[in-house]
């Protein structure tokens, strides 16, 4: 009799490890890629996410995946390599060096998708090295992601099954302007961030100096950016140090996470805007395989070993 309901349980328990294992056979995973650079003699080989994308069912090539942008947007420059653009409207210049326009419903594909925005920006006589665009979080405005950080895989979709949701811890974050605003501990006290897959070199970029000299402390662990890229601007000297006891993000330790300051008024204008203090990069959460749910709010974290 024991032997029976020995086996039984070992039945059990493997068909319940196929079910698992079949949740995720069934996503419609997207493989990406990491794009690699080197910044002030130092490689770094995953600078920001990069995904497949289709225009016209013809020209296949790549945008970066960037939840701090809060739309998607073509690069003129790389665009113009393959199409004749047609311009819908000129768009007001943004700032005194860019100016942008739209393109109305354009055939394009994220992995074997349809993209959800109808109307994209393009960034006028803008190449970023052959990246054609970005994907940013509009894309994902009532609907779900999972990115798989340690497989390389992400995915877009309607929805999640529940039995896949209950494998991650959630919690709550806002959405300001179509991003991810989460609150986070740091050293105890409650902060705003930006989760931005754009920014993956810097676990906390800040732009409040008084700030960064109250969470950090230098004797743990220092680091200085050189020739840092943001969105066309090159920055040097970006000082880093390590926060002084932890960063907590949902329940989650992530322990003496490096912050990285910048003493900028554009960043500063910007963080104001979304009422953050902090951009929070991808490499936070490298050992995991994340789950934003963004119609519902929640965001939940699997470590990945």
């Amino acid at each position: 009799m024991k032997k029976i309901l020995y086996s039984l349980i070992i039945i059990l328990l493997i068909g319940c490890k196929t079910k698992q294992t079949d949740l995720s056979e069934e996503i419609e995973w997207i493989h990406f890629t990491w794009e690699k650079d080197s910044l002030g003699g130092k490689y770094y080989d995953k600078l920001g996410i990069k995904v497949p994308i289709t225009i016209n069912d013809s020209i296949t090539n790549f945008a970066q995946f960037d939840l701090g942008a809060n739309t998607n947007m073509l690069y003129e420059g790389t665009l113009k390599n393959y199409f004749n653009i047609p311009k819908v409207f000129d768009k007001d210049t943004t700032d005194t060096e860019e100016s942008y326009y739209w393109i109305r419903k354009p055939n394009i594909k994220i992995g074997k998708e349809l993209a959800q925005v109808k109307n994209w920006v393009v960034r006028t006589n803008y190449d970023a090295q052959g990246l054609i665009g970005t994907i940013g979080a509009e894309e994902l405005k009532n609907r779900s992601l999972i990115i798989d950080f340690p497989n390389n895989k992400m995915a877009i979709l309607d929805s999640v099954q529940k039995t896949y949701k209950k494998q991650f811890k959630l919690f709550d974050f806002n959405i300001i302007n179509n991003k991810v605003i989460l609150t986070v501990l740091i050293n105890g006290k409650k902060h705003n961030v930006n989760f931005d897959t754009g920014s993956s070199i810097t676990p906390l970029f800040v732009s409040d100096q008084k700030l960064y000299n109250e969470i950090t402390d230098i004797s743990l662990a220092s680091d200085t950016l050189r020739e840092f890229n943001s969105w066309g601007k090159t920055y040097d000297n970006i000082y880093g140090a390590a926060i002084k006891k932890n960063l907590i993000i949902g329940e989650k330790d992530f322990g003496h996470q490096m912050v990285y300051y910048l003493d900028s008024e554009y960043h500063r204008n910007l963080f104001q805007q979304d009422s953050i203090v902090a951009l929070l990069g991808s490499i936070v959460f490298f050992q995991e395989e994340i789950l934003i749910d963004f119609k519902n709010q929640k965001m939940g974290l699997k470590s990945i070993k």
